[in-house]
Order: structure tokens, then C-alpha cells, then sequence
């Protein structure tokens, strides 16, 4: 190997070609270079325990793991390796995140997007699940109760009978 300048050159011979390559010195203090996690965009459900991919960092170890903006309430970042976790608390549009990964040489960063969407709702059943209604009279509300997220609209099939109804933001149903 030659020196010249802040290049080093390997010779190679190779049958009877001359291959010349150039690389930077080789140095045994890597800032991290390369940090990729296999998707860069995740979708989780509040209440349901979420995981992203362990990410892959190249250069010198340890490293530590930091993320910005702070993530919603029931995730977090494990400072050692870079795995998001956790049970989100609360629904988050689209929004970026900034991992950044710091070692003793230097830091190197990298984003990703996280949506936390609404769990779905379960185990719909009304107060009444087996109403008798007597035509003509008014009834009592009916109101229906559920496990999971909150719905965001309530439709019935088929049709109610004629004179009652159903509150398509609450589910109550009445007449």
C-alpha cells in the first residue's frame, strides 16, 4: 500500500489486468454510517402492544438510541438497540420521528413515520339486546355499550320498524 494524500492505494494484480482501488484510511473509530430500519413507516392501534424492527447500525459500539419528538404517551425508544415499543395511549396522525444514533465518534440520523389509529370496537350489545316495543307508544332509550375504540358511526340493518330510529353518533336508539 502507498500513501498519497488522505487516499490509500491497494495494487492488485489480477491475470493480466492492474486493478488500482482508492479508500479512505481505514480508521478504528467509526461515527455510525449506516442506520436503516426495514420499514420506514409504521401504523399502530391504541391499546394493542406495538413493536417495530430491531434497526441496523454500522460503526463503532455502543451506541445509543434517541428519538425526537417525543413519542405518544405509551411508547418508547429502548436507548440500546433502537426498538420502538410499547401500547399507544392515544391517536396520532401521520407524523415523522428523527432517530438519531450517537456513539463515542460521532452521530448519524434517520427518520420514520408513525400513525397510531383508533383500536376498533368490540362486543357491541345493547342495554335492551331483546326489546319489545308496543306500537304507537314511546319507547325507552336504548343505549348500546362496547369494548375496544369508540366507534365513529352506528348504523342498523335492515331498517327499523316505522317510528323508531337510530342516532348514528351515539347508537342510541329510540322513538
Amino acid at each position: 500500500m502507498l500513501k498519497k494524500n488522505l487516499c490509500w492505494i491497494s495494487l492488485a494484480v489480477v491475470a493480466v489486468s492492474i486493478i488500482i482501488t482508492c479508500s479512505p484510511k481505514p480508521s478504528p473509530f467509526n461515527p455510525p454510517y449506516h442506520i436503516v430500519y426495514a420499514k420506514t413507516s409504521y401504523t399502530f392501534k391504541v391499546g394493542i402492544a406495538a413493536v417495530t424492527d430491531t434497526p441496523v447500525a454500522d460503526g463503532e459500539k455502543p451506541m445509543t438510541f434517541t428519538i425526537a419528538p417525543i413519542l405518544p404517551a405509551g411508547l418508547s425508544i429502548d436507548a440500546t438497540n433502537g426498538i420502538i415499543s410499547g401500547t399507544a395511549q392515544d391517536t396520532l396522525p401521520q407524523s415523522t420521528f428523527t432517530i438519531t444514533a450517537t456513539n463515542n465518534y460521532g452521530h448519524l440520523a434517520t427518520d420514520i413515520t408513525i400513525t397510531v389509529l383508533a383500536a376498533p370496537p368490540k362486543n357491541l350489545a345493547y342495554q335492551h339486546d331483546t326489546a319489545i316495543y308496543i306500537a304507537g307508544l314511546p319507547i325507552a332509550v336504548n343505549i348500546p355499550n362496547w369494548t375496544g375504540g369508540k366507534p365513529t358511526s352506528f348504523a342498523v340493518a335492515p331498517t327499523l320498524p316505522a317510528g323508531l330510529d337510530i342516532n348514528p353518533a351515539s347508537g342510541v336508539i329510540y322513538g
